[in-house]
């Protein structure tokens, strides 16, 4: 219904640049420990954001509840120069699973979270 009534507008927020990543590496979950916009910033030279953050920085909202960072990267470095200044946990976080069905407690606050 949505799709239909926004016509041109929705065509133009999903408009995507079809790239071609290889199956390789390994999906890595790290906490954040500064804002998402000062992560994101640190992050952008080196990221190719996944489709709901790229949504939530190009409109200001994504498909996804939660308010994850998701983002391809070339290698680990990125995360270890984020980690070092503070900005993410230096730790793997014990969840991976990127679309919980359910709401899950927020890693910062212990609070559930969507």
């Amino acid at each position: 219904m949505i799709r239909e009534v926004a016509g041109p507008v929705w065509h133009r927020m999903v408009r995507v640049v079809p790239l071609s990543f290889e199956g390789q590496g390994r999906l890595v979950t790290r906490v954040l420990l500064a804002p998402r916009e000062t992560v994101i910033e640190a992050l952008g030279p080196y990221a190719v954001f996944a489709v709901d953050t790229a949504m939530r920085l190009a409109h200001g909202a994504g498909f996804l509840a939660v308010q994850e960072v998701q983002a391809y990267l070339a290698g680990a470095e990125p995360l270890d120069r984020l980690a070092a200044a503070g900005l993410i946990s230096s730790e793997d976080y014990f969840d991976t699973i990127l679309n919980a069905p359910l709401a899950r407690p927020n890693p910062l606050t212990g609070m559930p979270g969507r």
